[in-house]
């Protein structure tokens, strides 16, 4: 995280992944394909792990709420916007980041041409949370 210019507002640990939250949709897709990189770029088998070890990131945008988390007594963010990442990220394909048809709108709209996204269709999301639009984001041919 430190490497990186538009840090997370928010970050914590959830089961076996990671839960962040940015102010900013740039900030948060090149986060997103930075750390898949350095994850591709990680000797699992050397650690003793099995060496087709990836990572999948879903993302979504949307308005959350900030609020005390009675459970653990620290600022958190909630809401159905939150679950939808979290819906995206178990149907990504392993080295990938998806994103749902939102957050692909606002990187559109938000004029950063360092991204493009792939439209992959409508897929279905985990848990039986219905389908979204996904597309999958990669760095655009401007910024290679």
């Amino acid at each position: 995280m430190a490497a990186c210019s538009g840090r997370p507002d928010f970050g914590n640990t959830w089961g076996d992944g990671l839960y962040l939250v940015f102010e900013n949709v740039a900030d948060g897709a090149d986060f997103a394909l930075r750390l898949r990189d350095e994850i591709a770029r990680v000797d699992w088998a050397g650690a003793g792990l099995p060496p087709d070890m990836g990572l999948r990131i879903g993302m979504h945008t949307g308005p959350v709420f900030r609020t005390l988390d009675p459970i653990i007594k620290q600022e958190n963010y909630f809401g159905s916007h939150v679950t939808r990442a979290a819906r995206i990220e178990p149907v990504a394909a392993r080295g990938s980041v998806y994103v749902s048809e939102q957050m692909a709108a606002a990187l559109a709209a938000s004029g950063e041409r360092a991204f493009a996204c792939d439209y992959l269709g409508p897929l279905s999301l985990a848990k039986n949370y219905g389908s979204g639009r996904l597309y999958r984001l990669r760095r655009s041919a401007e910024s290679e």
